[in-house]
Protein backbone atom coordinates (compact mmCIF):
# COMPACT_ATOMS: atom_id res chain seq x y z
CA UNK A 1 0.00 0.00 0.00
CA UNK A 2 1.55 3.32 -1.07
CA UNK A 3 2.37 5.86 1.63
CA UNK A 4 -0.09 8.73 1.93
CA UNK A 5 1.57 12.14 2.12
CA UNK A 6 0.46 14.53 4.84
CA UNK A 7 -1.54 17.54 3.77
CA UNK A 8 -1.13 20.97 5.24
CA UNK A 9 -4.16 22.62 6.71
CA UNK A 10 -5.81 25.18 4.50
CA UNK A 11 -6.34 28.67 5.73
CA UNK A 12 -9.66 29.04 7.41
CA UNK A 13 -12.30 30.55 5.17
CA UNK A 14 -14.32 33.55 6.22
CA UNK A 15 -17.36 32.31 8.17
CA UNK A 16 -20.65 32.83 6.36
CA UNK A 17 -23.34 35.05 7.88
CA UNK A 18 -26.52 33.24 8.82
CA UNK A 19 -29.58 35.31 7.94
CA UNK A 20 -32.69 35.31 10.13
CA UNK A 21 -36.27 35.91 9.06
CA UNK A 22 -37.08 38.21 11.94
CA UNK A 23 -40.50 38.92 13.47
CA UNK A 24 -41.09 41.66 16.03
CA UNK A 25 -43.71 41.28 18.77
CA UNK A 26 -45.20 44.27 20.64
CA UNK A 27 -47.73 44.33 23.46
CA UNK A 28 -49.34 46.93 25.70
CA UNK A 29 -51.89 46.24 28.43
CA UNK A 30 -53.81 49.47 27.83
CA UNK A 31 -55.00 50.63 24.42
CA UNK A 32 -52.37 53.01 23.11
CA UNK A 33 -52.40 55.56 20.33
CA UNK A 34 -48.63 55.72 20.18
CA UNK A 35 -48.06 59.08 21.84
CA UNK A 36 -46.60 60.22 25.13
CA UNK A 37 -45.86 56.89 26.81
CA UNK A 38 -42.43 55.53 27.56
CA UNK A 39 -43.76 52.02 26.96
CA UNK A 40 -45.93 52.90 23.96
CA UNK A 41 -46.27 50.64 20.96
CA UNK A 42 -44.31 53.17 18.91
CA UNK A 43 -41.40 53.23 21.36
CA UNK A 44 -41.36 49.43 21.65
CA UNK A 45 -41.26 49.18 17.88
CA UNK A 46 -38.42 51.69 17.58
CA UNK A 47 -36.34 49.81 20.17
CA UNK A 48 -36.81 46.49 18.37
CA UNK A 49 -36.30 47.90 14.86
CA UNK A 50 -33.18 49.83 15.92
CA UNK A 51 -31.75 46.63 17.41
CA UNK A 52 -32.44 44.66 14.22
CA UNK A 53 -30.84 47.36 12.08
CA UNK A 54 -27.60 46.99 14.02
CA UNK A 55 -27.53 43.31 13.06
CA UNK A 56 -27.34 42.89 9.26
CA UNK A 57 -28.21 39.21 9.53
CA UNK A 58 -31.75 40.09 10.67
CA UNK A 59 -34.34 40.54 7.92
CA UNK A 60 -37.52 42.09 9.38
CA UNK A 61 -40.48 40.24 7.91
CA UNK A 62 -43.43 41.41 10.01
CA UNK A 63 -44.43 43.28 13.17
CA UNK A 64 -47.14 41.74 15.35
CA UNK A 65 -49.01 43.99 17.81
CA UNK A 66 -51.38 43.20 20.68
CA UNK A 67 -52.62 46.62 21.76
CA UNK A 68 -54.68 46.70 24.94
CA UNK A 69 -54.15 43.04 25.91
CA UNK A 70 -52.91 41.79 29.28
CA UNK A 71 -49.67 39.85 29.49
CA UNK A 72 -50.99 37.39 32.07
CA UNK A 73 -52.46 35.21 29.30
CA UNK A 74 -51.12 34.00 25.96
CA UNK A 75 -54.59 34.04 24.41
CA UNK A 76 -53.85 37.09 22.29
CA UNK A 77 -54.74 37.48 18.64
CA UNK A 78 -51.41 38.78 17.32
CA UNK A 79 -49.44 36.40 19.54
CA UNK A 80 -51.42 33.43 18.24
CA UNK A 81 -50.78 34.57 14.66
CA UNK A 82 -47.07 34.77 15.46
CA UNK A 83 -47.10 31.24 16.90
CA UNK A 84 -48.92 29.99 13.79
CA UNK A 85 -46.04 31.36 11.70
CA UNK A 86 -43.54 29.80 14.12
CA UNK A 87 -45.15 26.38 13.74
CA UNK A 88 -45.22 26.85 9.94
CA UNK A 89 -41.44 27.29 9.96
CA UNK A 90 -41.56 30.91 8.75
CA UNK A 91 -39.84 32.40 11.79
CA UNK A 92 -36.11 32.28 12.50
CA UNK A 93 -35.97 35.02 15.12
CA UNK A 94 -38.37 36.85 17.48
CA UNK A 95 -37.51 40.23 19.00
CA UNK A 96 -39.34 41.83 21.96
CA UNK A 97 -38.56 44.98 23.95
CA UNK A 98 -38.39 43.04 27.23
CA UNK A 99 -39.71 39.84 28.78
CA UNK A 100 -42.80 41.56 30.21
CA UNK A 101 -43.93 42.52 26.68
CA UNK A 102 -43.77 38.85 25.72
CA UNK A 103 -45.78 37.74 28.75
CA UNK A 104 -46.05 38.02 32.53
CA UNK A 105 -46.77 34.35 33.21
CA UNK A 106 -43.28 33.13 34.16
CA UNK A 107 -43.88 29.38 33.81
CA UNK A 108 -45.51 29.55 30.38
CA UNK A 109 -42.91 32.05 29.18
CA UNK A 110 -40.06 29.79 30.32
CA UNK A 111 -41.68 26.83 28.57
CA UNK A 112 -41.83 28.76 25.29
CA UNK A 113 -38.40 30.37 25.50
CA UNK A 114 -36.49 27.44 26.98
CA UNK A 115 -38.19 24.44 25.35
CA UNK A 116 -40.40 25.21 22.36
CA UNK A 117 -38.33 27.89 20.59
CA UNK A 118 -35.00 25.98 20.83
CA UNK A 119 -36.77 22.84 19.57
CA UNK A 120 -38.10 24.75 16.56
CA UNK A 121 -34.70 26.47 16.08
CA UNK A 122 -36.17 29.94 16.74
CA UNK A 123 -33.84 32.58 18.11
CA UNK A 124 -35.40 34.73 20.87
CA UNK A 125 -34.16 38.21 21.79
CA UNK A 126 -35.29 40.47 24.64
CA UNK A 127 -33.53 43.76 23.89
CA UNK A 128 -33.61 45.61 27.23
CA UNK A 129 -32.98 42.41 29.21
CA UNK A 130 -29.89 41.81 27.03
CA UNK A 131 -31.08 38.25 26.43
CA UNK A 132 -30.24 36.48 23.17
CA UNK A 133 -30.73 32.72 22.91
CA UNK A 134 -27.79 32.63 20.45
CA UNK A 135 -25.49 34.06 23.10
CA UNK A 136 -23.65 31.21 24.88
CA UNK A 137 -23.73 33.21 28.11
CA UNK A 138 -27.54 33.27 27.92
CA UNK A 139 -27.87 29.64 26.85
CA UNK A 140 -25.94 28.49 29.89
CA UNK A 141 -28.43 28.27 32.77
CA UNK A 142 -31.12 29.60 30.43
CA UNK A 143 -34.01 28.90 32.83
CA UNK A 144 -32.16 30.64 35.67
CA UNK A 145 -31.52 33.71 33.52
CA UNK A 146 -35.15 33.94 32.40
CA UNK A 147 -36.58 33.39 35.89
CA UNK A 148 -34.14 35.98 37.26
CA UNK A 149 -35.80 38.66 35.12
CA UNK A 150 -39.25 37.64 36.34
CA UNK A 151 -37.95 37.67 39.94
CA UNK A 152 -36.63 41.19 39.34
CA UNK A 153 -40.16 42.13 38.31
CA UNK A 154 -41.48 40.65 41.60
CA UNK A 155 -38.80 42.53 43.59
CA UNK A 156 -39.78 45.77 41.83
CA UNK A 157 -43.37 45.24 43.00
CA UNK A 158 -42.21 44.85 46.60
CA UNK A 159 -40.06 47.99 46.44
CA UNK A 160 -42.92 49.86 44.73
CA UNK A 161 -45.13 49.48 47.81
CA UNK A 162 -42.48 51.05 50.08
CA UNK A 163 -41.72 53.88 47.64
CA UNK A 164 -45.40 54.83 47.42
CA UNK A 165 -45.49 55.37 51.19
CA UNK A 166 -42.19 57.29 51.18
CA UNK A 167 -43.35 59.63 48.41
CA UNK A 168 -46.64 60.26 50.20
CA UNK A 169 -44.80 61.41 53.35
CA UNK A 170 -42.45 63.55 51.23
CA UNK A 171 -45.36 65.29 49.49
CA UNK A 172 -46.99 66.09 52.82
CA UNK A 173 -43.76 67.85 53.83
CA UNK A 174 -43.76 69.88 50.61
CA UNK A 175 -40.46 68.39 49.42
CA UNK A 176 -39.47 68.30 45.76
CA UNK A 177 -38.22 64.86 44.68
CA UNK A 178 -38.23 65.40 40.94
CA UNK A 179 -35.19 65.43 38.69
CA UNK A 180 -34.53 68.71 36.93
CA UNK A 181 -36.25 71.64 38.69
CA UNK A 182 -39.14 73.22 36.76
CA UNK A 183 -38.22 76.20 34.57
CA UNK A 184 -38.13 79.34 36.72
CA UNK A 185 -36.91 77.53 39.83
CA UNK A 186 -33.70 76.04 41.20
CA UNK A 187 -32.85 73.99 44.26
CA UNK A 188 -32.14 75.92 47.46
CA UNK A 189 -28.46 75.92 48.47
CA UNK A 190 -29.25 74.84 52.04
CA UNK A 191 -31.91 72.24 51.11
CA UNK A 192 -31.89 70.46 47.76
CA UNK A 193 -35.47 69.26 48.32
CA UNK A 194 -36.75 72.83 48.38
CA UNK A 195 -37.35 75.00 45.28
CA UNK A 196 -36.55 78.73 45.12
CA UNK A 197 -36.97 81.16 42.17
CA UNK A 198 -34.13 81.41 39.63
CA UNK A 199 -33.69 85.13 38.90
CA UNK A 200 -33.26 85.11 35.10
CA UNK A 201 -35.81 82.39 34.36
CA UNK A 202 -38.29 83.99 36.73
CA UNK A 203 -38.46 87.08 34.50
CA UNK A 204 -39.05 84.94 31.38
CA UNK A 205 -41.93 83.08 33.05
CA UNK A 206 -43.52 86.38 34.09
CA UNK A 207 -43.03 87.74 30.56
CA UNK A 208 -44.76 84.66 29.06
CA UNK A 209 -47.84 85.16 31.25
CA UNK A 210 -47.86 88.91 30.52
CA UNK A 211 -47.71 88.36 26.75
CA UNK A 212 -50.44 85.78 26.87
CA UNK A 213 -52.91 87.58 29.16
CA UNK A 214 -52.33 91.24 28.32
CA UNK A 215 -50.95 91.24 24.74
CA UNK A 216 -53.01 88.34 23.37
CA UNK A 217 -49.97 86.58 21.88
CA UNK A 218 -50.26 82.96 20.79
CA UNK A 219 -47.92 80.21 21.97
CA UNK A 220 -46.27 80.13 18.55
CA UNK A 221 -45.78 83.93 18.58
CA UNK A 222 -44.13 83.76 21.99
CA UNK A 223 -41.88 80.89 20.94
CA UNK A 224 -40.73 82.86 17.89
CA UNK A 225 -40.14 85.95 20.04
CA UNK A 226 -38.02 84.03 22.56
CA UNK A 227 -36.05 82.16 19.91
CA UNK A 228 -35.50 85.34 17.92
CA UNK A 229 -34.25 87.10 21.04
CA UNK A 230 -31.72 84.34 21.69
CA UNK A 231 -33.30 83.37 25.02
CA UNK A 232 -32.04 79.88 26.01
CA UNK A 233 -34.78 77.27 26.09
CA UNK A 234 -35.48 75.51 29.43
CA UNK A 235 -33.14 72.63 28.54
CA UNK A 236 -30.36 74.96 27.41
CA UNK A 237 -30.77 77.19 30.46
CA UNK A 238 -30.49 74.20 32.78
CA UNK A 239 -27.33 72.94 31.04
CA UNK A 240 -25.74 76.41 31.20
CA UNK A 241 -26.37 76.60 34.96
CA UNK A 242 -25.17 73.06 35.60
CA UNK A 243 -22.27 72.67 33.15
CA UNK A 244 -21.42 76.26 32.27
CA UNK A 245 -22.39 75.75 28.62
CA UNK A 246 -24.93 74.06 26.36
CA UNK A 247 -23.65 70.51 25.84
CA UNK A 248 -25.76 69.69 22.79
CA UNK A 249 -24.49 70.49 19.31
CA UNK A 250 -27.88 71.45 17.90
CA UNK A 251 -29.84 74.27 19.45
CA UNK A 252 -32.97 73.30 21.35
CA UNK A 253 -35.66 75.85 20.54
CA UNK A 254 -38.58 77.17 22.48
CA UNK A 255 -41.71 75.43 21.22
CA UNK A 256 -45.41 76.19 21.48
CA UNK A 257 -45.86 73.05 23.56
CA UNK A 258 -43.23 74.29 26.07
CA UNK A 259 -45.07 77.60 26.39
CA UNK A 260 -48.37 75.78 26.90
CA UNK A 261 -46.93 73.64 29.70
CA UNK A 262 -45.67 76.74 31.51
CA UNK A 263 -49.04 78.51 31.16
CA UNK A 264 -50.92 75.51 32.58
CA UNK A 265 -48.62 74.70 35.49
CA UNK A 266 -50.03 75.71 38.93
CA UNK A 267 -46.51 75.40 40.30
CA UNK A 268 -46.00 79.06 39.28
CA UNK A 269 -48.51 80.20 41.91
CA UNK A 270 -46.61 78.26 44.60
CA UNK A 271 -48.58 75.01 44.39
CA UNK A 272 -46.94 71.57 44.46
CA UNK A 273 -48.48 69.21 41.94
CA UNK A 274 -48.18 65.42 42.14
CA UNK A 275 -50.03 62.41 40.82
CA UNK A 276 -49.74 63.38 37.14
CA UNK A 277 -48.76 59.80 36.38
CA UNK A 278 -49.18 56.58 38.28
CA UNK A 279 -47.52 53.19 38.24
CA UNK A 280 -48.14 50.79 41.11
CA UNK A 281 -46.24 47.58 40.44
CA UNK A 282 -47.31 46.28 43.84
CA UNK A 283 -50.94 46.33 42.63
CA UNK A 284 -50.08 45.35 39.05
CA UNK A 285 -51.13 48.78 37.74
CA UNK A 286 -49.15 49.76 34.61
CA UNK A 287 -47.80 53.23 33.89
CA UNK A 288 -50.69 55.59 33.19
CA UNK A 289 -51.29 59.30 32.70
CA UNK A 290 -53.75 60.72 35.23
CA UNK A 291 -56.40 63.30 34.13
CA UNK A 292 -55.74 66.84 35.31
CA UNK A 293 -58.89 66.80 37.48
CA UNK A 294 -57.37 63.99 39.58
CA UNK A 295 -53.98 65.61 40.25
CA UNK A 296 -52.98 66.15 43.87
CA UNK A 297 -52.34 69.88 44.50
CA UNK A 298 -50.93 71.42 47.68
CA UNK A 299 -51.16 75.21 47.93
CA UNK A 300 -48.47 77.63 49.16
CA UNK A 301 -45.59 75.16 49.16
CA UNK A 302 -42.95 77.50 47.67
CA UNK A 303 -42.62 81.09 46.53
CA UNK A 304 -44.95 81.91 43.60
CA UNK A 305 -43.69 83.57 40.40
CA UNK A 306 -47.12 84.68 39.15
CA UNK A 307 -50.07 86.33 40.90
CA UNK A 308 -53.04 84.01 41.25
CA UNK A 309 -55.38 86.40 39.41
CA UNK A 310 -53.05 86.48 36.37
CA UNK A 311 -52.73 82.70 36.41
CA UNK A 312 -56.52 82.27 36.58
CA UNK A 313 -56.96 84.70 33.67
CA UNK A 314 -54.48 82.63 31.65
CA UNK A 315 -56.46 79.45 32.40
CA UNK A 316 -59.67 81.09 31.24
CA UNK A 317 -58.05 82.23 27.97
CA UNK A 318 -56.60 78.74 27.46
CA UNK A 319 -60.05 77.23 27.92
CA UNK A 320 -61.68 79.66 25.48
CA UNK A 321 -59.02 79.15 22.83
CA UNK A 322 -59.24 75.39 23.28
CA UNK A 323 -62.99 75.56 22.73
CA UNK A 324 -62.51 77.65 19.58
CA UNK A 325 -59.89 75.23 18.29
CA UNK A 326 -62.17 72.26 18.97
CA UNK A 327 -64.79 73.74 16.67
CA UNK A 328 -62.17 74.25 13.95
CA UNK A 329 -60.86 70.69 14.40
CA UNK A 330 -64.38 69.27 14.36
CA UNK A 331 -65.08 71.03 11.06
CA UNK A 332 -61.76 69.78 9.72
CA UNK A 333 -62.49 66.17 10.69
CA UNK A 334 -65.99 66.37 9.21
CA UNK A 335 -64.42 67.18 5.85
CA UNK A 336 -61.28 65.76 4.31
CA UNK A 337 -59.05 68.09 6.24
CA UNK A 338 -58.37 65.69 9.09
CA UNK A 339 -54.99 65.97 10.78
CA UNK A 340 -54.51 62.24 10.33
CA UNK A 341 -53.84 61.10 6.77
CA UNK A 342 -52.10 57.91 5.63
CA UNK A 343 -48.59 59.12 6.58
CA UNK A 344 -49.50 59.94 10.19
CA UNK A 345 -46.45 59.39 12.40
CA UNK A 346 -44.24 58.32 9.48
CA UNK A 347 -43.17 61.63 7.91
CA UNK A 348 -40.17 63.54 9.28
CA UNK A 349 -38.32 66.79 8.64
CA UNK A 350 -34.98 66.09 6.99
CA UNK A 351 -33.38 69.05 8.78
CA UNK A 352 -34.36 68.85 12.46
CA UNK A 353 -35.65 65.26 12.48
CA UNK A 354 -39.02 66.10 14.03
CA UNK A 355 -42.26 64.60 12.82
CA UNK A 356 -44.12 66.78 10.38
CA UNK A 357 -47.78 67.63 10.94
CA UNK A 358 -50.55 67.49 8.38
CA UNK A 359 -52.69 70.61 8.08
CA UNK A 360 -54.86 72.65 5.76
CA UNK A 361 -52.88 75.42 4.06
CA UNK A 362 -55.73 77.21 2.32
CA UNK A 363 -58.04 76.76 -0.61
CA UNK A 364 -57.38 76.65 -4.30
CA UNK A 365 -60.79 77.61 -5.62
CA UNK A 366 -63.07 75.06 -3.98
CA UNK A 367 -60.31 72.48 -3.74
CA UNK A 368 -58.76 72.06 -0.30
CA UNK A 369 -55.00 71.78 -0.22
CA UNK A 370 -53.40 69.69 2.48
CA UNK A 371 -49.76 70.09 3.38
CA UNK A 372 -47.16 68.89 5.86
CA UNK A 373 -45.36 71.43 8.00
CA UNK A 374 -42.37 71.37 10.32
CA UNK A 375 -43.07 72.76 13.79
CA UNK A 376 -39.46 73.99 14.12
CA UNK A 377 -39.87 76.24 11.07
CA UNK A 378 -42.90 77.84 12.76
CA UNK A 379 -40.97 78.93 15.84
CA UNK A 380 -37.66 80.10 14.37
CA UNK A 381 -36.07 81.34 11.15
CA UNK A 382 -32.62 80.06 12.13
CA UNK A 383 -32.96 76.60 10.57
CA UNK A 384 -33.31 75.33 7.02
CA UNK A 385 -36.43 73.38 7.98
CA UNK A 386 -39.15 73.37 5.35
CA UNK A 387 -42.10 75.47 6.50
CA UNK A 388 -44.56 73.38 4.53
CA UNK A 389 -44.80 71.04 1.56
CA UNK A 390 -47.88 70.15 -0.46
CA UNK A 391 -49.20 66.70 0.39
CA UNK A 392 -49.58 65.91 -3.31
CA UNK A 393 -45.85 66.44 -3.76
CA UNK A 394 -45.10 63.98 -0.94
CA UNK A 395 -47.61 61.43 -2.27
CA UNK A 396 -46.07 61.70 -5.72
CA UNK A 397 -42.62 60.89 -4.30
CA UNK A 398 -43.96 58.02 -2.18
CA UNK A 399 -45.97 56.64 -5.08
CA UNK A 400 -42.92 56.83 -7.35
CA UNK A 401 -40.72 55.05 -4.81
CA UNK A 402 -43.36 52.36 -4.26
CA UNK A 403 -43.88 51.79 -7.97
CA UNK A 404 -40.13 51.51 -8.45
CA UNK A 405 -39.91 48.88 -5.71
CA UNK A 406 -42.94 47.07 -7.14
CA UNK A 407 -41.25 46.98 -10.56
CA UNK A 408 -38.06 45.59 -9.00
CA UNK A 409 -40.12 43.07 -7.03
CA UNK A 410 -42.05 41.99 -10.13
CA UNK A 411 -38.85 41.56 -12.15
CA UNK A 412 -37.26 39.65 -9.30
CA UNK A 413 -40.32 37.44 -8.89
CA UNK A 414 -40.36 36.65 -12.61
CA UNK A 415 -36.74 35.58 -12.54
CA UNK A 416 -36.50 34.14 -9.03
CA UNK A 417 -40.00 32.99 -8.02
CA UNK A 418 -41.06 29.85 -6.16
CA UNK A 419 -40.35 27.60 -9.16
CA UNK A 420 -36.80 28.91 -9.20
CA UNK A 421 -36.59 28.51 -5.42
CA UNK A 422 -37.55 24.84 -5.63
CA UNK A 423 -34.97 24.25 -8.40
CA UNK A 424 -32.30 26.02 -6.35
CA UNK A 425 -33.28 24.05 -3.26
CA UNK A 426 -32.89 20.82 -5.24
CA UNK A 427 -29.55 21.97 -6.71
CA UNK A 428 -28.12 22.96 -3.33
CA UNK A 429 -29.38 19.69 -1.87
CA UNK A 430 -27.29 17.80 -4.44
CA UNK A 431 -24.24 19.93 -3.65
CA UNK A 432 -24.67 19.27 0.08
CA UNK A 433 -25.22 15.57 -0.62
CA UNK A 434 -21.92 15.39 -2.53
CA UNK A 435 -20.05 17.17 0.28
CA UNK A 436 -21.68 14.84 2.78
CA UNK A 437 -20.47 11.90 0.70
CA UNK A 438 -16.93 13.33 0.66
CA UNK A 439 -17.08 13.50 4.44
CA UNK A 440 -18.62 10.07 5.03
CA UNK A 441 -16.15 8.26 2.73
CA UNK A 442 -13.48 8.66 5.38
CA UNK A 443 -15.37 6.27 7.65
CA UNK A 444 -14.79 3.58 5.02
CA UNK A 445 -11.16 4.60 4.60
CA UNK A 446 -10.56 4.35 8.34
CA UNK A 447 -12.21 0.92 8.50
CA UNK A 448 -10.13 -0.31 5.55
CA UNK A 449 -6.99 1.11 7.13
CA UNK A 450 -7.65 -0.82 10.32
CA UNK A 451 -8.18 -4.04 8.33
CA UNK A 452 -4.81 -3.53 6.62
CA UNK A 453 -3.19 -3.04 10.00
CA UNK A 454 -4.97 -6.06 11.51
CA UNK A 455 -3.92 -8.34 8.62
CA UNK A 456 -0.31 -7.13 8.70
CA UNK A 457 -0.28 -5.19 5.41
CA UNK A 458 1.01 -2.14 7.29
CA UNK A 459 2.82 -1.80 10.59
CA UNK A 460 1.72 0.20 13.63
CA UNK A 461 3.76 3.30 12.73
CA UNK A 462 2.26 3.42 9.22
CA UNK A 463 -1.22 2.80 10.63
CA UNK A 464 -0.97 5.72 13.06
CA UNK A 465 0.48 8.00 10.39
CA UNK A 466 -2.28 7.17 7.87
CA UNK A 467 -4.94 7.44 10.58
CA UNK A 468 -3.75 10.92 11.58
CA UNK A 469 -3.85 11.98 7.92
CA UNK A 470 -7.35 10.57 7.34
CA UNK A 471 -8.71 12.12 10.53
CA UNK A 472 -7.25 15.51 9.55
CA UNK A 473 -8.76 15.24 6.06
CA UNK A 474 -12.06 14.06 7.56
CA UNK A 475 -12.10 17.10 9.85
CA UNK A 476 -11.49 19.40 6.86
CA UNK A 477 -14.26 17.65 4.90
CA UNK A 478 -16.64 18.06 7.86
CA UNK A 479 -15.74 21.74 8.12
CA UNK A 480 -16.38 22.25 4.41
CA UNK A 481 -19.70 20.43 4.74
CA UNK A 482 -20.83 22.73 7.57
CA UNK A 483 -19.68 25.84 5.70
CA UNK A 484 -21.60 24.81 2.60
CA UNK A 485 -24.71 23.99 4.63
CA UNK A 486 -24.65 27.46 6.24
CA UNK A 487 -23.76 29.20 2.96
CA UNK A 488 -26.52 27.61 0.89
CA UNK A 489 -29.07 27.84 3.70
CA UNK A 490 -28.39 31.58 3.89
CA UNK A 491 -28.87 31.90 0.13
CA UNK A 492 -32.19 30.07 0.34
CA UNK A 493 -33.36 32.16 3.31
CA UNK A 494 -32.44 35.46 1.63
CA UNK A 495 -34.16 34.31 -1.53
CA UNK A 496 -37.31 33.33 0.39
CA UNK A 497 -37.34 36.68 2.23
CA UNK A 498 -37.17 38.50 -1.10
CA UNK A 499 -39.88 36.27 -2.59
CA UNK A 500 -42.15 36.94 0.42
CA UNK A 501 -41.69 40.72 0.12
CA UNK A 502 -42.08 40.53 -3.66
CA UNK A 503 -45.38 38.66 -3.24
CA UNK A 504 -46.63 41.35 -0.84
CA UNK A 505 -45.62 44.21 -3.14
CA UNK A 506 -47.15 42.56 -6.22
CA UNK A 507 -50.53 42.35 -4.42
CA UNK A 508 -50.67 46.15 -4.44
CA UNK A 509 -49.19 46.67 -7.91
CA UNK A 510 -52.37 48.05 -9.44
CA UNK A 511 -53.11 50.40 -6.52
CA UNK A 512 -52.38 54.07 -7.22
CA UNK A 513 -53.73 55.63 -4.00
CA UNK A 514 -51.46 55.86 -0.96
CA UNK A 515 -53.50 54.28 1.85
CA UNK A 516 -52.78 53.77 5.54
CA UNK A 517 -52.71 50.02 4.93
CA UNK A 518 -49.93 50.36 2.34
CA UNK A 519 -47.94 52.75 4.56
CA UNK A 520 -48.10 50.46 7.61
CA UNK A 521 -47.20 47.39 5.57
CA UNK A 522 -44.21 48.74 3.66
CA UNK A 523 -43.05 52.19 4.78
CA UNK A 524 -40.85 52.76 7.81
CA UNK A 525 -40.62 56.53 7.37
CA UNK A 526 -40.58 59.38 4.85
CA UNK A 527 -37.91 62.08 5.30
CA UNK A 528 -38.55 65.47 3.65
CA UNK A 529 -35.71 67.95 3.20
CA UNK A 530 -37.16 69.90 0.28
CA UNK A 531 -39.69 69.45 -2.51
CA UNK A 532 -37.00 67.68 -4.54
CA UNK A 533 -35.35 65.81 -1.65
CA UNK A 534 -37.85 63.28 -0.33
CA UNK A 535 -36.49 59.92 0.82
CA UNK A 536 -38.74 56.92 1.42
CA UNK A 537 -37.45 54.19 3.75
CA UNK A 538 -39.04 50.75 3.44
CA UNK A 539 -39.22 48.00 6.06
CA UNK A 540 -37.52 45.64 3.62
CA UNK A 541 -34.65 48.07 3.02
CA UNK A 542 -33.03 47.81 -0.40
CA UNK A 543 -33.10 44.01 -0.74
CA UNK A 544 -34.10 44.18 -4.42
CA UNK A 545 -31.19 46.52 -5.20
CA UNK A 546 -28.44 44.83 -3.20
CA UNK A 547 -25.53 43.58 -5.26
CA UNK A 548 -25.37 39.78 -5.30
CA UNK A 549 -21.92 38.32 -4.43
CA UNK A 550 -20.09 36.75 -7.40
CA UNK A 551 -20.24 33.20 -6.00
CA UNK A 552 -23.93 33.49 -5.26
CA UNK A 553 -24.68 35.07 -8.65
CA UNK A 554 -22.86 32.19 -10.33
CA UNK A 555 -25.03 29.69 -8.50
CA UNK A 556 -28.26 31.56 -9.30
CA UNK A 557 -27.35 31.90 -12.97
CA UNK A 558 -26.47 28.22 -13.19
CA UNK A 559 -29.91 27.03 -12.04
Amino acid sequence: MPRVSKRTKKAETQPQIKYYRTYIYLRLSEKDGGHGRRDSIYIQKQICVDFAKKHPEMLIMKVYTDNGVTGTTFERKAFEELMTDVRAGKVDCIIVKDFSRFGRDALDAVDLIDVIFPTLDVRFISVLDEYDSENPACVQDRVTNILKHFMNDYYAREVSSKLIQAHKISREKGEYWGGRPPYGYERAEDNNKKLVPEKTERKIVQKIFYWYVFEDMSSYDMARELNGGGIPSPTESYEIRRFGKVKRKKRIYWGADTIQRILQNPLYIGAAVSGKTKQMLCENLPFQIIPKEQWEIQENVWEPLIERTVFEQAQQILKERWKDNLEIWAASIAGKGSANGPLLGRIYCGCCGKRMKRSRTGRNGKQERMSYRCSTAEITDETECLKYINEKCVFQAVRGALQYQMKLASDYHTKYGMDFYRKLEKETSLIIKKSKGDYEKYEGKLEQLFEHYATGLIDREEYLEFKETYLSEQEQAHKKLKEKQIYYQNILERLMAKIDWADELIKYQGVTEITREIVERFIEKVVVKSATEITVYFWFGDIFEQEVPDMERGLLDAV
